[in-house]
């Protein structure tokens, strides 16, 4: 029967006509109908480009980011100018707003009192300066050389040539006195030799006659009176001799004394000028110490922006005021490299770490015509702030690789205090992942429901 039936010619379709469809069931007709081509071709478009969209997703990779809040700073932290003494300020050369160098002078103050006191040191430097030298020619005796000191000084050089010429007359006076002394004690010295001499050749003389009478005297050819008379005078040249030797000792010792009282005279002048030039050279160590905070100080009466930048909170509009000492006088904000501090949330902060790249978006800029800034994040706080509702938040720099937005450096310029939106990459994640991440989010918590 099969092979009877396999074996049988086909029929051709049969075609019912529209009075004839009428007339059969809905189903009927969808069954003697068959599936149209064009839904069996949509239904596997659909579901090709489902798969497709399915792999798609689960190949795809989409960068996760911690977006962030902030603003731009300066790198280097705003310098609040102060002045240590304080004073009367004489002019004002910058206001609030202005843009300042490093350097550069915005207020001055009154500097007589400081000036005046300067030129005092000064004239006080020079006048030891040139005592100093006086003392060293004294010292030495020879000329003094005051020609360092300029015209302004002539007084003062007058002065210590007046008393340099007193100096040299007193130790000359001094010493014509000792060389005269001298001068006396060796004319008594020659005296002295000279009478040693005479009586010393009187004792000679009467000595041999002694002899010559002693033996006149043993050969009884002479009486003793006569010797005896010899012998007498023998002793009495003897004493003579004595006497003079003595006096010429005690001559010979007063003319040394003469002598190193000369020579005592310059020692001790020396020694007194050169002791009298150590203590002015200290009083020269003092002046100087003293010149060189009074310049320091005048040098501070202009006060000067440590770093440039902009000049804010300048209250002193005009001359006249007075200024504390150590009292804020304005504030600089620089206006260097900028970089971005921003507030990273808590729950992104377990996922932040130095190093990753950020994308900074400029509120002030059109993002989608403009672009973002890059960036790395190069500090994170150690701890956690609170800001004006009390949520915590961390403090994170942001290092920019450009100070200004878009392709045209000459454009558009990063400013202090613009606020931005900082994009910190932390990984990313697949779109599946993404798609299907409320679904493990229930699936997890669901099963963990009592």
């Amino acid at each position: 029967m099969k092979q009877l039936v396999e074996g049988a010619p086909a029929l051709p379709p049969v075609r019912l006509s529209r009075r004839q469809v009428r007339c059969l069931g809905q189903s009927d007709y969808l069954e003697e109908a068959g599936s149209p081509r064009l839904v069996r071709l949509a239904t596997f478009t659909i579901g090709a480009m489902v798969c497709g969209f399915l792999i798609w997703a689960g190949v795809a990779r989409i960068e996760e980011t911690a977006v962030t809040p902030g603003s731009l700073i300066p790198s280097l932290r705003n310098q609040v100018v102060q002045h240590p003494d304080g004073g009367v300020v004489t002019a004002v050369l910058a206001r609030d707003g202005s843009l300042v160098e490093a350097g550069q002078t915005l207020l001055k103050l009154n500097d007589a009192a400081a000036v005046a006191e300067l030129n005092r040191m000064r004239a006080r430097l020079n006048g030891l300066k040139l005592k100093s030298v006086r003392l060293l020619a004294f010292a030495t005796d020879r000329e003094p050389d005051f020609s360092f000191a300029g015209p302004e000084y002539r007084g003062l050089v007058e002065d210590q040539t007046t008393i340099f010429r007193a100096q040299v007359n007193s130790r000359n006076s001094q010493r014509d006195v000792l060389r005269q002394q001298i001068a006396q004690r060796e004319a008594e010295q020659d005296g002295f030799d000279a009478r040693e001499a005479t009586a010393g050749d009187a004792v000679a003389l009467l000595e041999e006659e002694l002899k010559m009478r002693k033996t006149l005297h043993k050969q009884q050819l002479q009486s003793k009176i006569l010797y005896l008379d010899v012998q007498r005078r023998v002793n009495e040249a003897r004493g003579d001799l004595a006497a003079a030797r003595n006096e010429r000792k005690k001559s010979a010792d007063a003319l040394a004394e003469a002598r190193s009282r000369l020579v005592e005279l310059d020692m001790r002048l020396q020694t007194e000028a050169l002791s009298e030039m150590g203590e002015v050279a200290g009083e020269i160590a003092e002046v100087h110490q003293t010149i060189v905070r009074l310049e320091d100080q005048i040098a501070r009466l202009d006060i000067k922006a440590p770093v440039a930048g902009i000049v804010k909170g300048l209250q002193m509009t005009a001359a006249g005021g007075v200024i504390g000492a150590g009292e804020p006088i304005v504030e600089i904000v620089p206006t260097g490299r900028l970089v971005a501090e921003t507030r990273i949330s808590t729950a992104d902060i377990g996922h932040v770490r130095i190093g990753q790249p950020v994308k900074v978006k400029v509120n002030t800029f059109d993002f989608a015509r403009y672009g973002a800034v890059p960036g790395t994040l190069v500090d994170v706080s150690a701890s956690t702030f609170v800001d004006e509702q009390g949520l915590p938040y961390y403090k994170g720099t942001i290092w920019l690789d450009q100070q200004f937005v878009g392709a045209d450096p000459r454009q558009n310029e990063l400013l202090p205090g613009m606020t931005v939106q900082a994009d910190i990459g932390i990984g990313d994640k697949t779109l599946l992942q993404y798609i299907l991440k409320p679904v493990y989010a229930s699936i997890h918590s669901s099963f963990r429901e009592r």
